[in-house]
C-alpha cells in the first residue's frame, strides 16, 4: 500500500474556541465526510456541547458543501459549530472573542441560528436570541426577544423586544453597520436619536452594541 492510499483525508487541529479542518484536496468529497464523521464520533466526549468557530485548510470548498460538513459534524457529535471563520488570524480572533462573550451570557444556549446571508426585504424573527452565520443586507430585518449576533456585516435592522434593555441582551457584528437598532424601545438610526453613522465614528468594524440610559452605545470589540 503505497503513501497515497495511507493518507488520512482529514485532520482535526484543535484551538481555543475552534477547530480547523484540514482536508485532503485530492480526496473526494464522500471520502472527506466519511473522515468526518469517524474522527468526531470517536472523539465525541472531548467535544461534548461546545460551540466552535469552524475554518479550513489545504481545500477549497463551496458553500454547499461546507454546510454538509457542518451537518455531518454536529449528528456526529453534541458539538454545535456557530460560525465558519475565513482563515486569517484577526477574523478568528475576533470570532474568538465573540463566542467567549456569547458563553458568558448564556447568548447562544436556546438562540435560533441562521446560516447564510439574510437578503434585503427579508424579515427574520425569533422568540429567544438569534445568530446569523452570514451577513445581514440592507433593509433586511432581525427581530428577536433576546441578543442578537451577526458573523458577518450587519448594514440592516435589528429590534431586541425586552422589557429590561439594560439587561445582558447586546448586538454584536463582525462589521458593525446597520440601518437601525432598537433594544427594548431604545433606538439608535441614520434618521434618529443617536445616529449610527456617528457612533461608527469611521470605518465600520467588530462591535456591540447595548442600551443605557443615554441611547445606544456601541463599544469595539477587541482582540484576544
Amino acid at each position: 500500500m503505497n503513501d497515497a492510499q495511507n493518507k488520512t483525508p482529514v485532520v482535526i487541529k484543535s484551538y481555543s474556541n475552534g477547530i480547523t479542518l484540514m482536508l485532503d484536496e485530492k480526496a473526494p468529497f464522500d471520502e472527506i465526510l466519511s473522515g468526518i464523521r469517524e474522527r468526531f464520533k470517536s472523539s465525541g466526549r472531548f467535544f461534548n456541547d461546545a460551540k466552535l468557530v469552524l475554518s479550513f485548510s489545504g481545500r477549497e470548498l463551496t458553500d454547499e458543501e461546507v454546510f454538509t460538513v457542518i451537518d455531518t459534524i454536529e449528528s456526529s457529535c453534541t458539538a454545535h459549530i456557530v460560525c465558519v471563520a475565513e482563515k486569517d488570524e484577526t477574523t478568528e480572533s475576533y470570532f474568538e472573542t465573540l463566542i467567549v462573550e456569547n458563553e458568558r451570557q448564556n447568548a447562544l444556549d436556546t438562540a435560533m441560528i441562521v446560516r447564510g446571508n439574510v437578503r434585503s426585504g427579508a424579515i427574520v424573527e425569533s422568540k429567544n436570541g438569534l445568530v446569523v452565520i452570514g451577513d445581514v443586507h440592507n433593509s433586511a430585518i432581525l427581530r428577536a426577544k433576546g441578543s442578537v449576533i451577526v458573523f458577518g456585516a450587519l448594514k440592516g435592522e435589528v429590534v431586541i423586544d425586552t422589557d429590561d434593555p439594560f439587561g445582558d441582551v447586546f448586538v454584536a457584528a463582525i462589521v458593525m453597520d446597520p440601518s437601525k437598532i432598537t433594544i427594548g424601545g431604545i433606538t439608535a438610526g441614520n434618521s434618529s436619536r443617536g445616529n449610527i453613522s456617528a457612533l461608527l465614528k469611521g470605518k465600520p468594524k467588530p462591535m456591540t452594541a447595548r442600551a443605557t440610559a443615554d441611547g445606544i452605545e456601541l463599544e469595539e470589540i477587541s482582540k484576544k
